[in-house]
């Protein structure tokens, strides 16, 4: 049905009283009044529909043709761990997911059910999805009679698959993996497997009783195995568990700091969020990552706030705090209270990580790969059967070997495979309609130009950032004079990249650095360094891997003589 592209006619916010006329009561407990939730009509070439969506996320549809149409659930209202359990699921191979994706509907298995896949198991199994919905067309008894009878013919007509434009439509999260108990009924070598909502072996024709309900279709993955009620049952546990041990790094790394980084000679007052950045992050043990957020403070200035109030106890004062116009300021330090002198010395990096970090050193921080392209609704029809998804990206190399191979399939080489001849799909997307053969260059160049230029970047880490469209990101170096007529540089833009600020600050030793978290035109966090480092930092974002063509700013660093540079 969502094969194709639909558009948005309009879009209403409903009031909680038309949720409840819409869902029933055990689904409306699970909406929070709070949340917006939005009915949007919706327009394909054959039929006009309505979505509703829930935090800009597509949970149910319903057709238009009648005034009766049933809604039908998206897979992104199966994945939701409040939904599962509310339909009966039918399992399928893996392989058959490309088969519905490419519009099929399910069928009867007759001399050769390996075709259609239809598998089932006993005990828990690994189980991926729902990946699609669809309306069974009969019972489950008439369809194990037909299947005995080996009578073909479709079974289950697939309404929403993954992969399609209503799936676009959401967040375009992965498919979820799930624990059922199947209940397998034999027949001919092969089993058809329902679930109900309440965990009962009941019969098979009870449970679809309903010709028209919604039947949910997963594949299968048989190598691995999961308990999912076990997962759910400590989730809490190791939430608090993790946070626990967030707050005590939290406070372990603040005494270190103050003790061994910042010491009794250390700039008083000094800005909270500078103390953070230089003295803290620079105290933290190898290997760890202090995230604010997953503490019970959820931001810094809490925990100093609490320091400053009563976290001294019965030995005094630790810290005294002052806040203007909401910024934080350490005015005063306690460095004779006890979890001050009691605060261990920062760990250093072993020799084994020391001699791993050198013989990584070659390594570069990141990877950029130009000539990259984002694919479109245009191309979608030629990309789509290889697994390909609307905003993908693909290069040129790509691109050639899915022309190649589907003018294999399609039987449209020419000329010892130099040339191809243009079918209607590949007309339609070149905007050339006459069947003439194009060189597989002059093709993959035309292709290509119907797609969104794109640059690509990974880190070291594995991170990967995606840029689309005809501008490029860059980082800004600019000069700027502050009171007393200070040269400070700043450095803008370094998240466009994958670079976190405070790894380019560890780098740059010796100098007075501190980082802002929000700045004009600046795109993530912003690095201030004390006097004209342009020279010192452009050298330190190549060494990161980065082209002088993404910088901006370098012709303001301080001319050196060519004995220096070298």
């Amino acid at each position: 049905m969502f094969r194709k592209q639909f558009t948005t006619k309009s879009s209403v916010n409903l009031r909680h009283s038309e949720r409840k006329a819409f869902f029933p009561s055990s689904i409306n407990t699970c909406f929070n009044a709070k949340q917006q939730f939005v009915r949007i009509s919706v327009s394909l070439p054959n039929s006009n529909l309505c979505l509703y969506a829930l935090n800009k996320e597509p949970l149910f549809f319903q057709c238009l043709s009648s005034d009766c149409s049933p809604i039908f659930p998206t897979v992104y209202f199966l994945w939701s761990d409040a939904f599962r359990d509310q339909f009966p699921v039918l399992f399928v191979s893996s392989a058959v997911l490309p088969i519905l994706q490419n519009g099929s509907d399910l069928m009867i298995p007759a001399n050769a059910p390996i075709a259609i896949g239809i598998v089932g198991g006993k005990g828990d199994e690994l189980r991926f999805g729902p990946v699609a919905v669809g309306q069974s067309l009969f019972s489950a008894a008439e369809i194990r009679a037909k299947r005995q009878a080996n009578e073909r013919g479709k079974a289950i007509k697939i309404l929403h698959v993954h992969g399609d434009s209503l799936w676009e439509f959401g967040s375009r999260k992965p498919i979820p993996k799930m624990v059922t108990k199947i209940d397998t009924t034999e027949t001919s070598g092969q089993s058809i497997s329902n679930r109900q909502t309440h965990n009962q072996h009941e019969d098979v024709q009870q449970q679809q009783s309903c010709s028209s309900s919604p039947t949910n279709l997963t594949s299968q993955n048989e190598d691995e195995t999961v308990l999912r009620e076990a997962n759910g049952d400590t989730k809490t546990a190791e939430g608090d568990e993790g946070q626990a041990e967030m707050d005590e790094l939290l406070r372990n790394t603040f005494f270190t700091a103050l003790r061994w980084k910042f010491g009794p000679n250390g700039p008083l007052p000094i800005d909270a969020g500078q103390f953070y950045a230089n003295y803290m992050l620079k105290s933290l043990p190898p290997d760890r990552k202090l995230e604010i957020k997953k503490t019970r403070f959820k931001k810094f200035s809490n925990f100093l706030r609490e320091l400053g109030s009563d976290g001294g106890g019965a030995d005094g004062w630790l810290i005294r705090l002052k806040s203007v116009k909401g910024v934080d300021t350490i005015e005063e330090v306690n460095h004779s209270h006890p979890l001050v002198q009691s605060a261990p010395e920062p760990e250093h990096r072993t020799d084994a990580a020391q001699a791993g970090s050198s013989a990584d050193a070659h390594v570069p921080f990141l990877t950029i790969r130009e000539n990259m392209f984002s694919l479109t609704e245009r191309v979608m029809p030629i990309f789509r059967p290889y697994g390909f998804s609307k905003g993908d990206i693909v290069d040129l190399n790509k691109i050639r070997a899915v022309l190649l191979d589907y003018a294999q399939q399609k039987n449209l080489c020419r000329g010892d495979g130099k040339q191809i001849e243009l079918d209607d799909p590949l007309q339609t997307v070149v905007q050339h309609f006459v069947y003439e053969k194009f060189d597989v260059n002059k093709l993959v160049q035309k292709v290509a130009s119907t797609m969104t230029q794109a640059l690509l970047i990974r880190t070291k880490e594995g991170k990967q950032i995606v840029h689309r469209g005809t501008k490029m990101p860059h980082v800004d170096l600019k000069i700027e004079r502050r009171a007393g007529n200070k040269v400070v540089t700043l450095v803008s833009n370094l998240a466009s990249f994958g670079i976190d600020a405070s790894a380019l600050d560890n780098e740059i030793r010796g100098t007075g650095t501190s980082i802002l978290a929000t700045a004009p035109a600046c795109e993530g966090p912003q690095l201030l360094v004390q006097g004209n480092e342009i020279n010192r930092i452009g050298r330190l974002l190549a060494e990161f891997g980065l082209p002088k063509k993404f910088v901006t700013g370098l012709e303001q660093g301080i001319k050196e003589s060519k004995k220096k540079k070298k």
